[in-house]
């Protein structure tokens, strides 16, 4: 059994999503574990759901509530027949040997496109949103397409709870920046 670990925001689950979609593209049958989004501890983790089939057009295959403590269970002990797999300490790295694990739980973030290349075309067409939008977001999504748009993400829930809190000297000097690469660029904030 492969088990791969969806948690985190909505960018994390693309992400995990993008490597078990890989992992089908080399032959192999992953399926997804979802049920840390049931546990409910006083952690940042408590702001965060499961949004990949709420707002995408996607299809997968996933673990009961026994097999995710079982697994769990597995995994934590070491066990060298079913092992954990994570990228918590390369955050943003490439292990190209997690390409090749036929049985584990893979428990991490994979945030590097490399974990996807290939099939870029097929998350193109999952991550197609299904969400209906207002008429204003549709005219907000038309001028964003239609200019040379520049997004800033003014991130707080979470990170103002674990003290990471950017400065808006951080956004003045980044604006200023994107400006003199961009010309008549237009910004657009967005914020959780």
């Amino acid at each position: 059994m492969l088990i791969v670990a969806i948690k985190g925001g909505l960018g994390n689950q693309m992400y995990q999503y993008g490597l078990y979609k890989k992992l089908i593209s080399l032959g192999k049958k992953p399926i997804l574990d979802i049920w840390s989004f049931n546990k409910r501890k006083n952690s940042i983790a408590d702001l965060r759901n499961y949004e990949l089939e709420r707002i995408f057009n996607i299809k997968a295959d996933y673990t009961n509530k026994f097999q995710s403590m079982l697994i769990k269970f597995f995994a934590d002990r070491h066990n060298p027949l079913f092992r954990r797999y994570s990228d918590f300490y390369t955050a943003g790295d490439f292990d190209p040997k997690i390409l090749n694990v036929e049985r584990g739980f893979i428990d991490g973030y994979w945030q590097s496109f490399k974990y996807f290349s290939g099939i870029e075309d097929n998350l193109r067409e999952d991550f197609e949103i299904k969400l209906n939008f207002s008429d204003k977001a549709k005219q907000l999504l038309n001028e964003i397409r239609n200019c040379n748009s520049v997004s800033i993400s003014v991130r707080r829930g979470d990170f103002v709870k674990l003290g990471w809190e950017t400065s808006p000297k951080y956004y003045d000097n980044a604006i200023k920046y994107i400006s003199n690469l961009i010309h008549d660029v237009k910004f657009f904030c967005v914020s959780e």
